[in-house]
């Protein structure tokens, strides 16, 4: 491991998140045609009421994961890397860890919804065996909605 540790966030993380998903989503705001909706949540009220990990490596935060709770199964409200951190398997891991969670909770699924301009992302859920369910515009692009199927 490359001396990086997964850890359940804590209040004291929140600002750094936010700077986190600045950092991660801002090259985004142009190709979406406006703010992704991770970048405008309020990271103390996300931490408190919904499940939230960190990577950390010594010194700093490098990538978040959150899960919400729907009626039956975990929503991936966000999942961001640090771009010096991206393309080293993470996100996979992040995906990995929030379907442990959601066996563990005993949901049949678990849903995401990313934007269609981020391509690499929609790749990794597919080979992830993620499926599209529906399409909603935002601003002027869609968001794609997928679920994974854990039984």
């Amino acid at each position: 491991s490359l001396g990086l540790r997964l850890r359940p966030a804590i209040l004291d993380d929140a600002e750094t998140i936010i700077g986190l998903n600045r950092i991660a989503f801002e090259p985004y705001i142009s190709q979406i045609g406006g703010t992704p909706r991770t970048m405008l949540a309020d990271y103390h009220q996300v931490i408190e009421q919904d499940h939230v990990w960190v990577v950390e490596e010594p010194g700093s935060l490098i990538a978040v994961l959150v899960l919400s709770l729907q009626d039956d199964h975990y929503h991936i409200d966000n999942i961001a890397v640090h771009p010096e951190w991206r393309r080293r398997g993470l996100g996979k891991a992040l995906l990995n860890h929030a379907e442990i969670q959601s066996r563990r909770a005993n949901h049949g699924e678990i849903w995401l919804h990313t934007n269609e301009v981020m391509v690499s992302n929609i790749r990794l859920y597919t080979a992830m065996v993620y499926e599209e369910i529906y399409r909603r515009t935002y601003h002027v692009t869609a968001s794609i909605y997928m679920r994974k199927r854990l039984r």
